[in-house]
């Protein structure tokens, strides 16, 4: 695929300061409630385009070394075939927010006891502080390490439990493991042939792919395994007003990968399944036109950077790609001025959301429950159950009562079909 330099220069065109972000909307949650609204988009309708989404995020493969120089990666059909088949030798949690994938995780563990496989001898190795947002200092009330470890222990979880408690980042997440891997090999002399990684459901393809390009440790296997859609589905897109939430997450998400696709080597050079790309591309750019009343050219934009994903693929790095011809560089300097105030639009917007929402929450309990407002134990993507370990926690109801029927009351048209 080739552009013209006449193509070139229309899609040029559209320019950072061509998108003038409304990140400033009173409620971001309200505000795509409302484009739902007049683009005639129910709540089934955004579960569909949340799978589409999904299907890029949340992918359950293999990433295998068949030989020192060839990587392959396949789909996962059967997560418990697999696992029963593939046990692994290690776990990597990345830290994140999700109490859900600690219980995801702990039922692999004991579908595996349940097949008399011995599973105390599999360590588990959880790296985490918090995520960008993290100031320097003392981490108020536990780090996202802690927190997964205490939740795993109180499900019933007795393996051996690494921590690394500073890592702010996926690539801090697998330089800091890799220290720990190496070192539990050459302590006790263990071999991890197959490692599963676990993380939250939005980030687990970014991850899995960071750490396959740039851990040092000598695996042979590669393996995340999240959840299918129908539990995605049922625990975070089957209520208000979480699923909103959990929609402007993924959204976030996906804009924080085809960035980390256009600008740097932090994850593998392998392409996406094309369908899947443009899918999920397709579905990224529509609400932000919906969003901000931008049209754009988006199926120019959707086929170049499909292009430029692949020939990446085939330089099997950025660098390499750059280095290799002009004309990729140029194309990434088109794409780069259309993705990033799109990435940008996402990522601002999902931060006020998350602020909006801790507010709300605040406003309506006792000023007392105001600090630990970043312990709340609601299952998102987000900060808001950073400490997981109260699950009936009074707070919950103000979330489901007061805001959930809010939301659903105000906008009861959207909500007619059963999720």
């Amino acid at each position: 695929m080739s552009f013209s330099t006449h193509g070139k220069e229309k899609l040029a065109k559209e320019k950072k300061s061509h998108f003038e972000m409304d990140i400033h909307h009173p409620c971001f949650i309200n505000k795509l409630l409302t484009v739902m609204n007049k683009n005639n988009i129910d709540v089934e309708m955004l579960c569909q385009d949340a799978k589409m989404l999904h299907k890029l995020l949340t992918p359950s493969v293999l990433i295998e070394h068949v030989t020192d120089n060839t990587i392959i990666e396949k789909p996962i059909l059967d997560i418990k075939t697999f696992i029963k088949n593939n046990p692994p030798q290690a776990i990597i949690f990345f830290g994140n927010n999700d109490i859900k994938q600690i219980e995801h995780l702990v039922l692999i563990l004991k579908y595996l006891r349940s097949e008399n496989i011995n599973t105390k001898t599999i360590p588990i190795f959880i790296s985490g502080k918090g995520g960008h947002a993290t100031t320097t200092g003392p981490t108020p009330f536990f780090t996202e390490a802690e927190t997964i470890a205490r939740r795993l222990c109180e499900l019933g979880i007795n393996n051996k439990i690494i921590l690394e408690k500073e890592a702010t980042n996926s690539g801090e997440n697998v330089r800091f493991i890799d220290a720990l891997i190496k070192k539990e090999i050459e302590e006790n002399n263990k071999v991890f042939n197959h490692l599963v990684l676990a993380g939250s459901p939005v980030g687990i393809v970014r991850q899995t792919r960071t750490f396959e390009e740039q851990s040092t440790t000598a695996w042979k296997k590669l393996s995340s395994l999240p959840p299918h859609w129908t539990i995605l589905q049922q625990n975070y897109y089957s209520k208000l007003p979480d699923s909103l939430i959990n929609f402007y997450a993924a959204l976030r998400e996906a804009g924080t990968f085809f960035l980390y696709t256009l600008k740097n080597d932090f994850m593998s050079a392998r392409a996406i399944d094309e369908t899947i790309l443009k899918d999920a591309l397709q579905i990224y750019l529509r609400y932000f036109s919906f969003l901000t009343n931008k049209k754009m050219i988006a199926k120019d934009f959707i086929d170049l950077f499909c292009h430029f994903a692949k020939a990446k693929e085939k330089a099997k790095s950025l660098s390499a790609l750059i280095n290799q011809d002009t004309h990729f560089k140029n194309e990434q300097e088109v794409l780069l001025n259309f993705f990033e105030p799109i990435s940008f639009y996402f990522r601002t917007g999902f931060d006020l959301v998350e602020k909006q929402w801790m507010k709300h929450l605040t406003e309506n309990n006792a000023p007392t429950l105001q600090i630990q407002s970043a312990q709340l134990p609601i299952p998102t993507y987000s900060i808001f159950n950073v400490d997981p370990v109260n699950a009936n926690d009074a707070r919950l109801m103000v979330r489901d009562t007061e805001a959930g029927l809010f939301l659903e009351n105000k906008y009861s048209s959207l909500f007619k079909k059963s999720v």
